[in-house]
């Protein structure tokens, strides 16, 4: 009703409560009872967002259930799960439901880390100073390589390519700009790791203004026997150390081949989501309220590289 009678633009966060005016009982949910007058929460990042921006209204979260005091859901610990484990939740297409996973309240519309690109033909060699963002590292050796590349096999247009071959390693950092008291932060896009015979290894990783790790994937890819890794801010996600940890590490998390990925960095941990499975891990220590650059780093013995493809991130306040 609101909706309709707004030109389809939903409530802002400020004033969704008493801009919908429905009686107070309704607002008690009888599992938490009378001690929490509002035991719903609104997911902040729809706040006034027009319904025709939306990409998918049967699959985005409207409200559900919480015990937290501002009554608005922004990270995924806000939820209170508090019927048999489960919460009961409304989408914007108005049907409701209940889920035991865990829910991101990430926005639409979300940014993209490689605008400016657009433009640039592929090959194209990084200079030592910044462009559209990006900066490189100082070379370690002779033979690092940072550049927008074109391949066959990619999952979209060209991607950034950062390779250190001669056993020492080769980085380069995006600027994210003033993203000061963040509440959570969305990144999504693809990873690939080279493999070779040294430690062929990349790092994504999220730094705040302090240059601190807040969250990091690293992935090695090499052919010595129990070397393979898949880790998320310094735990291993797979089991390692033989040959059949090594061929599932290769099977699940790729080599030479491009693996999607989503990170949720929100409330201390980031949520980690490859091949539609997630883990869940503590922050490693930065800031996640001060992030402040993208941070890609490779190296290796014979062939290690990392390549980011299509990243796209959306940080909510």
């Amino acid at each position: 009703m609101y909706v309709q009678d707004h030109e389809e633009t939903l409530p802002g966060s400020a004033t969704i409560w008493q801009d919908i005016n429905v009686d107070s009982g309704v607002l008690v949910c009888p599992t938490a009872g009378k001690k929490y007058p509002n035991g719903y929460g609104y997911n902040r990042s729809v706040s006034g967002a027009a319904m025709g921006d939306i990409q998918d209204p049967m699959s985005k979260p409207l409200t559900a259930d919480t015990k937290v005091s501002e009554n608005l859901l922004v990270i995924p610990a806000d939820p209170d799960y508090r019927h048999s484990n489960a919460i009961v939740m409304s989408y914007l297409d108005g049907h409701v439901g209940t889920t035991k996973d865990v829910v991101f309240f990430y926005a639409e519309g979300t940014d993209d880390i490689f605008a400016g690109f657009e433009n640039v033909s592929a090959p194209y060699v990084f200079p030592t100073t910044a462009l559209y963002g990006w900066t490189r590292g100082i070379a370690e050796d002779s033979n690092h390589t940072i550049q927008w590349v074109s391949n066959a096999g990619k999952p979209s247009a060209p991607s950034l390519y950062v390779r250190s071959p001669g056993g020492n390693y080769s980085w380069i950092t995006r600027d994210l700009g003033d993203h000061a008291n963040v509440r959570q932060i969305t990144i999504s896009g693809y990873l690939m790791c080279g493999v070779g015979s040294g430690n062929n290894e990349a790092w994504f990783q999220v730094k705040d203004n302090s240059d601190q790790v807040i969250a990091q994937i690293y992935r090695v890819g090499v052919t010595t026997v129990g070397a393979q890794r898949l880790q998320c801010n310094g735990v291993n996600l797979m089991p390692f150390g033989d040959a059949a940890a090594d061929a599932a590490i290769r099977v699940f998390a790729g080599e030479n081949v491009w693996v999607p990925f989503t990170m949720h960095i929100a409330g201390g941990k980031t949520y980690l989501t490859m091949n539609n499975k997630t883990w869940v891990q503590p922050n490693t220590g930065g800031n996640e309220k001060n992030p402040k650059y993208f941070y890609i780093k490779a190296g290796g013995g014979h062939g290690g590289y990392a390549r980011l493809d299509t990243v796209k991130f959306a940080m909510v306040r």
